[in-house]
Formats: structure tokens, C-alpha cells, sequence
């Protein structure tokens, strides 16, 4: 009968090697414990932390969404009138005016 108690490693894939763990398998009447690890490619690039996004508790609030979308409304205006090539009113300016109002 085999038995899988450990888990060998390179030193390699020791430094990328993280969340081990000794779990009971859930198996009923088995004689052994599950052994895991996460092992992280160390060649994958780097993603950053993802997409921020506004936190539920302030979708929440009443009063800061309807100045958002009044604050929208006027973001829209300005598109409409936006000229691309020009420093002070082009879409990227309006979008960051916007973002940063609310």
C-alpha cells in the first residue's frame, strides 16, 4: 500500500512555495492526511493589485451618488463639446475632471 505523506522540492521551487498545509482528506476511514502547497511560477509577470472599483458601502450612500450623477450629467455636456486635439477640453481630461469631482 503507497503512501504520500510529504511533499519533495528543488530549493528552486522551495523559494516559490507557499500555503502548505496538512489536511484530513474528508475520506471516511482513511488512514492518512492530504499534504498541498501552492508553488507560484516565478516567470509569470506581475499583474498588480486588478481594477479598482468603488466599495459597496459608498454605492450605498444616497446622497454621494446623486452628486455623482449630477456630476455624470455635466461629464456628458462637456463630451459632447470636447475637441480631441485640444489640451484643455479632450475626453481623457473630462473622464480624469470627473473622476477626481467624485
Amino acid at each position: 500500500q503507497s503512501r504520500l505523506d510529504r511533499i519533495y522540492v528543488t530549493e528552486k521551487i522551495l523559494e516559490t512555495a507557499r500555503e502548505w498545509k496538512i489536511e484530513t482528506t474528508g475520506v471516511p476511514h482513511a488512514d492518512h492526511n492530504m499534504v498541498s502547497v501552492l508553488v507560484s511560477n516565478e516567470c509569470t509577470p506581475w499583474t498588480g493589485r486588478g481594477r479598482w472599483r468603488i466599495p459597496d458601502y459608498v454605492v450605498k450612500d444616497k446622497d454621494l451618488m446623486d452628486f455623482a450623477y449630477e456630476k455624470g450629467k455635466e461629464a456628458q455636456i462637456n463630451l459632447r463639446d470636447a475637441n480631441i486635439s485640444a489640451d484643455e477640453r479632450n475626453p481623457q481630461k473630462v473622464w480624469a475632471d470627473y473622476k477626481q469631482a467624485i
